[in-house]
């Protein structure tokens, strides 16, 4: 008994003398990727859905950014219209909210630069002729 109350002392001592090195080599990388993944609202170009799970969204720069949600984001692929609740800050980052006409909520859980959306996305999809 005495054995493992003495092994638990120094074991507390060495978690807590090992936290503030972990936060300090991962808060800036962190940081950095936060604060530069981002689209200004005002030069959003244009937008893909990957299914439900993900979105695709062009800059002003015409550079691609890709979000993932958090969850399936039902809907998503019917629509044509979304829109991007971004609070006070006006920039699309992995803090928006995207909002569907029928009033779904789906938040984003990563938001990072992308090659864009793949050119042979509908390469197995074959026409038909639209009826009226």
């Amino acid at each position: 008994m005495n054995f493992t109350r003495a092994w638990r002392i120094p074991a507390v001592v060495l978690v807590v003398a090992m936290t503030p090195l972990g936060l300090t080599l991962a808060g800036p990388y962190l940081e950095k990727v936060h604060r530069g993944s981002f689209v200004s609202h005002a030069q959003l170009r244009n937008w893909l859905a990957d299914g439900e799970r993900g979105l695709w969204i062009q800059g002003g720069n015409s550079e691609w950014f890709y979000a993932r949600f958090s969850a399936a984001c039902h809907g998503l692929i019917s629509t044509s219209s979304l829109v991007f609740d971004t609070g006070s800050s006006s920039n699309i980052d992995r803090t928006t909210l995207i909002v569907l006409p029928e009033g779904g909520r789906c938040k984003m859980q990563t938001f990072a630069p992308s090659a864009g959306p793949p050119k042979n996305r509908n390469a197995d999809v074959v026409p038909e002729p639209q009826t009226q």
